[in-house]
C-alpha cells in the first residue's frame, strides 16, 4: 500500500487539444508507474478534446468557456483525490519511468513543497526553429541549481494544499508567477534534473518570435511585482530560470545594433559595437558550441544569427513590458 503522500494526482489543461491529447495520455497509461489518477479540465473547447478525455481520463472536467490555464488548473485541483498535484501540459509526452521518478522522489524527499522537470533534447518535428526553441529550453535549464524559484508549466508539481490563489488573468509565465510566489513564502521548489519530458510543440519562425516577445514582456511584469532586481543579486540563476549570462546577452544585442545604427554620425561608435558585439559572442559561444554538438556545424552557423536576433526580440518584449507596468499600474 502506497503513502498519500507519494501518490499524486495528474490534472492536465485542455484547450482544442484533440491532436495532442491522446498521445500525451497514452504515454502517461504506458508509465511503469500506476498508482495515480488523471484529470484532464477541457477550458471550453470546440474539437474533440471532451470526447477523447472521457474515454481515456479517470475523471473530466468542462468548462463551458475558455477561462485560461491558470483557472483550468485550478479546477481541476478542486476534485483531486491526491494531497500531491502534478500538472501536465497537453502537449507534452512523459517518458516510461517519469512517474516513477516524482514517485521515489517525493518518498525521499518529504519535506519539498513543489518540483519541476525540463525538456529532453528530443523533438517529434524535424524543422530548424522546434529543435532550435527545444534544445535551448534544455541548455537554459540544465545550469540551474537544485533548488529554484520558478516552476516550469510543461511539466511540475506541488502540494494541494498550495494550490492557493494565483493570477488567473495571465495567458503566459503563470508558472513563473506561481514559482515566485511560492518562493516568496518561503516554500522549497526543486528542480528534478532527471525529469526530461517531450514536447510536441512545433514552432514556426513567427510563432517563435511571437513568444520570445510576449514571454519578456509578461516576465518584466512579473519582475516588478515580486522584486526580481532582489532575486538577481543573490540567486545563482538570476531571476526565474533566466541566468545572468542570458541577461547580459539580451542588453548586448540592441546595444551592438544602436551603436552601428549612429556610425555614419560618430565613426568612433564602431569600436563600441564591435566590443559589445565580442561580450555577446563570448558569453554566447558556449550555448551555440552546443547546439553546435547536438545538430552539427550548419545548424551552429544559423543559430549564431537566429541567437542575436532572439535576443533582440527579448530585449524588446522586457522593454514594452516594463513600460506597460509603470504606465499602467493597477
Amino acid at each position: 500500500m502506497l503513502s498519500s503522500t507519494t501518490q499524486f494526482s495528474i490534472i492536465i489543461p485542455a484547450f482544442n487539444a484533440e491532436k495532442t491529447l491522446k498521445p500525451c495520455l497514452d504515454h502517461i497509461r504506458k508509465s511503469t508507474f500506476r498508482d495515480y489518477e488523471i484529470i484532464v479540465v477541457d477550458d471550453g473547447s470546440i474539437d474533440e478534446t471532451v470526447r477523447l478525455a472521457e474515454s481515456l481520463a479517470d475523471h473530466v472536467v468542462v468548462h463551458t468557456k475558455n477561462q485560461g490555464i491558470m483557472q483550468a488548473r485550478s479546477s481541476g485541483s478542486k476534485i483531486a483525490k491526491f494531497n500531491f498535484l502534478v500538472f501536465i501540459d497537453q502537449d507534452i509526452l512523459v517518458q516510461p519511468d517519469s512517474l516513477q521518478k516524482i514517485h521515489t522522489f517525493l518518498k525521499k524527499n518529504p519535506t519539498v513543497d513543489a518540483f519541476t522537470g525540463l525538456l529532453s533534447k528530443k523533438h517529434p518535428n524535424a524543422d530548424f526553429f522546434s529543435q532550435y526553441k527545444n534544445l535551448y529550453m534544455n541548455y537554459i535549464f540544465k545550469k540551474l541549481p537544485d533548488e529554484i524559484t520558478f516552476v516550469y508549466g510543461s511539466i511540475f508539481g506541488l502540494k494541494k494544499e498550495l494550490m492557493g490563489v494565483y493570477d488567473t488573468t495571465l495567458k503566459i509565465v503563470q508558472d513563473t508567477a506561481i514559482g515566485q510566489s511560492l518562493a516568496n513564502q518561503g516554500k522549497k521548489v526543486v528542480f528534478m534534473r532527471n525529469l526530461k519530458v517531450i514536447h510536441m510543440k512545433k514552432h514556426t519562425f513567427f510563432s517563435w518570435i511571437k513568444n520570445d516577445f510576449l514571454v519578456p514582456y509578461e516576465w518584466a511584469h512579473i519582475f516588478l511585482r515580486y522584486q526580481g532586481w532582489k532575486q538577481l543579486g543573490r540567486r545563482k540563476t538570476g531571476f526565474a530560470h533566466s541566468p545572468k549570462e542570458q541577461l547580459l546577452c539580451v542588453i548586448l544585442a540592441p546595444m551592438t545594433l544602436n551603436f552601428l545604427f549612429f556610425v555614419s554620425l560618430v565613426p568612433m561608435l564602431a569600436w563600441g559595437a564591435m566590443v559589445t558585439f565580442g561580450l555577446w559572442l563570448l558569453l554566447s559561444v558556449r550555448f551555440l558550441w552546443f547546439l553546435t554538438k547536438e545538430r552539427g556545424l550548419i545548424f551552429g552557423i544559423k543559430s549564431l544569427f537566429v541567437t542575436f536576433l532572439d535576443n533582440m526580440v527579448m530585449a524588446i518584449g522586457i522593454l514594452c513590458g516594463f513600460l506597460r507596468s509603470m504606465l499602467f499600474r493597477s
